[in-house]
């Protein structure tokens, strides 16, 4: 199971006027995103093709997840 959680805080101190800014690109902001998944992930041996049979393992699995936001 895998659960996440991010927050962005911004503030400009100095915003630039109407005129200059007319579609508030330089707004301040806050943004919170989570989000939670379910991962099953199993590992098989592989061999390299152009690096003369070289074995490596490859992760193989599903992952299902469902992430949701505010800003």
């Amino acid at each position: 199971m895998i659960i996440a959680a991010c927050f962005s805080n911004l503030n400009y101190l100095i915003e630039p006027s109407e005129t200059l800014d007319p579609t508030d690109f330089y707004d301040s902001e806050k943004l919170l995103l989570t989000g939670i998944g379910i991962n099953t992930r199993q590992f098989i041996e592989d061999r390299y093709i152009f690096k003369n049979g070289q074995t490596e393992d490859v992760p193989v699995g599903r992952i299902y997840g469902i992430t949701g936001g505010y800003r």
